[in-house]
């Protein structure tokens, strides 16, 4: 699993998982169960030819998996500045019975232009899409500028393949206008509703017969004292939590960092502090491939986390 830096991985069943690759490609990964090590790959979907990188989220809906790609073009000009430029968004729907792949272009009407470090995720047999760049600028000296942001959310109803713009309420603007976002994760979903995360506030969607409605809090940690000026790398729906990874400095020094998992609970809002991975590289992206068994993808290496049966015992008083 090296190699996949900055993509994104989902579990298909029968022990088999898909990872996309930087440039567009799409890997097949079949993992033994008693070992959970990779025991066969098969590319289903060469690389992209004439991008230097590609941005892609994958989602499981409906026995299929669909690939939102977007490839990045970058110009070097002469003072040393990178321009980065998205290219229009495709999307790629994979049958995880047949193996059958279907290239769609999406069509949005009068927008989105084709933006970079967007969220997706699926409500019934919506995409949606929310926040995102026209473009960005790298310097020489390190520095990174993302350029035009994208404050609207964009539908897309994957029968028809066709998208429109809904509007978002005043006070939830800057939400999707906040900088520490510019590169965060795909959007977790659970029933008729989606929640987005940045630094220390969740965005709730909900979609129903009567429109779009969202709702905004601030995510508290109940047991730790954690720098929520930190964004989540990402994230993964386990069910009745979302896990939540960030890279955070170490505790009680000045040097260092190291990856932290937190239990966000959709019920309270409340997030609790798990445990630190053992290794401090950054998760780029992570899914279940079991009910009770995480596969994460970091920066220079790839785990497997099994968790405590525990965690998903849930109980409510019955009078």
């Amino acid at each position: 699993m090296s190699g996949y830096s900055g993509t994104a991985v989902q579990a298909i069943g029968d022990h088999c998982f898909l990872a996309a690759t930087n440039l567009g490609g799409l890997e097949r990964f079949t993992v033994d169960p008693d070992t959970l090590k990779v025991t066969s790959q098969e590319t289903v979907l060469e690389d992209r030819t004439g991008v230097q990188y590609c941005h892609c989220t994958l989602m499981r809906q409906y026995n299929a998996t669909l690939m939102v790609c977007v490839g990045i073009t970058v110009e070097v000009l002469e003072n040393g500045d990178v321009v980065h430029t998205p290219q229009p968004m495709d999307a790629y729907k994979y049958n995880n019975a047949t193996g059958a792949i279907r290239r769609r272009r999406a069509v949005f009407g009068d927008g989105p232009p084709p933006l970079m470090c967007y969220q997706t995720g699926f409500i019934g047999g919506t995409l949606v899409m929310l926040r995102g760049y026209e473009s960005a600028v790298s310097h020489p000296n390190g520095g990174f500028d993302f350029l035009a942001p994208n404050t609207s959310i964009w539908m897309l109803d994957m029968n028809t393949w066709k998208g429109r713009r809904c509007g978002v309420p005043g006070n939830l603007a800057k939400f999707l206008n906040d900088k520490a976002s510019r590169t965060t994760g795909m959007i977790t979903s659970q029933g008729g509703s989606l929640v987005a995360f940045c630094k220390s506030n969740a965005l709730h969607i909900c979609v129903d017969h009567t429109g779009v409605s969202f709702q905004g809090e601030q995510v508290i940690v109940s047991n730790s004292l954690a720098d929520l000026r930190v964004r989540p790398t990402a994230e993964v729906d386990i069910g009745p939590y979302v896990c939540l990874f960030r890279r955070e400095t170490r505790r009680h020094t000045t040097e260092g960092w190291e990856s932290n998992v937190y239990m966000y609970d959709r019920v309270s809002g409340e997030a609790a502090k798990c445990v630190s991975l053992p290794y401090p590289d950054r998760v780029d992206c992570a899914c279940m491939l079991n009910p009770t068994t995480m596969l994460v993808v970091l920066r220079e290496r790839t785990l497997v986390v099994e968790l405590d049966p525990c965690l998903f015992q849930r109980f409510s008083d019955a009078d």
